[in-house]
């Protein structure tokens, strides 16, 4: 099998979409004001720095990232889950955190919510540390060394 990732273009929307609602499936009707988890994302892919992993070029997942300051978002992250557990995600969190030292940001911030423990489990094990929690949103941040 041949995997890889790259930056995201007009032509990966309709797969990476598919990646993130499937990816948030499991969420829709259990976690109450779920947001459109897809809702913005041909914009991302225009506006923002948005990667995409492939397993023999199929969308496994991706990543949307917006940069501030001293201060990269990982907006929206998510792998299909078909492709889980073979390591997309820290593939597409070390993506991040590479984009964001590029940028020389100092901080690498997200939003999950609190009813998505494995999130906030899976988060913590690459190094991320709980910033707020203001139920039912949990605030995370990982430092950097620029």
């Amino acid at each position: 099998m041949t995997s890889l990732i790259r930056r995201a273009d007009l032509s990966d929307f309709l797969p990476l979409r598919a990646a993130f609602v499937a990816a948030y499936r499991q969420y829709v009707g259990v976690i109450e004001g779920l947001p459109d988890v897809s809702g913005g994302l041909d914009a991302d892919i225009q506006n923002n720095d948005v990667w995409i992993c492939l397993e023999n070029d199929v969308v496994a997942g991706g990543i949307v990232l917006e940069h501030d300051s001293d201060v990269t978002l990982v907006a929206n992250i998510a792998v299909h889950p078909d492709f889980g557990g073979r390591g997309f995600g820290r593939l597409l969190m070390a993506q991040a955190e590479i984009c964001a030292q590029q940028r020389a940001s100092r901080i690498l911030r997200l939003s999950t919510h609190e009813d998505m423990h494995k999130n906030v489990d899976y988060y913590q094990q690459l190094g991320w540390q709980v910033l707020s929690h203001d139920p039912p949103k949990i605030v995370m941040q990982k430092d950097l060394k620029v």
